[in-house]
């Protein structure tokens, strides 16, 4: 299994908030926010490493993450250019894991087996309380949160009892 934090996208909201540090960075009582979620993680030898897509402004990012975690495994794809946030930060990091394996001659069967491995997205400014992973468990899903407050701060889903909506 592959863990995939992107840290590609502008951070503007946090930018024009005043905010000096990458989001990813950014300290919450004392700790940068993407090691609330990396110290939150049940790391196991099913996770094969962590994949870490950066933007330029990441500068040391690769050392202090290291030196931070010793015993996990990164693997760190500094992008060439800034891009529109997690979506495309993650189409090219797949695009660069994929290349990274591709050895010609090979069959599509080939590459498809040598590269099939769960992949788990994880966003660097949340963290989780619970055993994300093992809430996981390999399937497609998204977890989603209820907020009740007047006015959302987030992205949100619409459902019904049966469904998702929108």
């Amino acid at each position: 299994m592959i863990l995939l934090i992107p840290l590609g996208g502008k951070g503007e909201r946090f930018k024009n908030a005043g905010y000096k540090k990458s989001k990813a960075l950014i300290e919450i009582s004392g700790r940068p926010i993407i090691c609330w979620l990396l110290d939150n993680l049940k790391y196991t030898n099913d996770i094969d490493f962590i994949y870490i897509p950066y933007s330029k402004e990441y500068i040391g990012l690769e050392s202090f993450l290291v030196n931070e975690y010793p015993d996990y495994k990164f693997k760190f794809f500094p992008l060439e250019k800034e891009t529109r946030g997690a979506a495309e930060t993650i189409y090219l990091s797949l695009q660069n894991l994929i290349s990274q394996y591709i050895r010609y001659p090979i069959s599509y069967d080939d590459l498809k087996k040598s590269n099939d491995r769960p992949i788990l997205c994880l966003d660097s400014d949340n963290f989780y309380t619970n055993d994300i992973i093992s809430l996981w468990n390999k399937k497609n899903c998204v977890f989603v949160f209820n907020d009740i407050r007047p006015k959302p701060l987030f992205s949100y889903i619409k459902y019904d009892d049966e469904k998702l909506l929108d």
